[in-house]
């Protein structure tokens, strides 16, 4: 069998010989405790975003390929609602994209400003 060690009295060791006080370690593990949950809200809030956007652009691809699988009355009306799907499907997907662009650029601004906050 494996016998794990428990580091807990080594990592005390190891606490007591560095020349910091018990408070400045607190102290340093409260802040970076409080960053990561900062940090970590950001990518939520991002992912959740993404997801949201996902979520939109695969309903309304959806909404659109409706409109093609109905039955047309010759193959000029089928010929036309395929180039209006593919002409609305490329603008949809500039209309996503831009949209994933706004959550990018806000969680990489959030994250300057936690970093500039976090240098000072």
């Amino acid at each position: 069998m494996n016998n794990f060690q428990d580091y807990t009295k080594a990592f005390s060791n190891m606490a007591s010989q560095l020349p910091l006080s018990p408070a400045t370690m607190n102290d340093a593990y409260q802040k970076t405790a409080a960053n990561m949950e900062k940090a970590v809200s950001i990518a939520l809030n991002a992912a959740s975003e993404v997801v949201d956007i996902n979520d939109r652009w695969a309903k309304d691809t959806l909404a659109r390929a409706r409109d093609v699988a109905e039955e047309k009355p010759s193959p000029e009306n089928m010929v036309k609602t395929m180039q209006d799907y593919a002409s609305s499907s490329w603008e949809a997907s500039a209309q996503y994209l831009a949209s994933y662009t706004e959550v990018a650029r806000k969680a990489q601004m959030d994250a300057v400003e936690l970093a500039i906050g976090t240098a000072k």
